[in-house]
């Protein structure tokens, strides 16, 4: 996590997700972010996948690897 974003956490911000698709904060489908609050400003996390995501990601690979081996 970038510093700045775990002082706030530390120091007692406020922590609020933003999942994705969102153009406005850079996030595509299936990802998101974390931003933390603290007196008037913001600290932006790193961007990570959700569970979801990762799920239906690794299950495609799977396939993939399945049907590649059959030809």
């Amino acid at each position: 996590m970038p510093m700045a974003f775990t002082m706030c956490t530390q120091n007692g911000g406020r922590v609020r997700r933003v999942s994705g698709p969102a153009k406005e904060h850079g996030l595509k489908a299936g990802e998101y972010v974390n931003y933390c609050y603290l007196r008037g400003k913001s600290y932006r996390g790193e961007v990570k996948q959700s569970e979801q995501a990762r799920a239906t990601k690794a299950v495609a690979k799977k396939l993939a690897t399945m049907k590649g081996g059959r030809g």
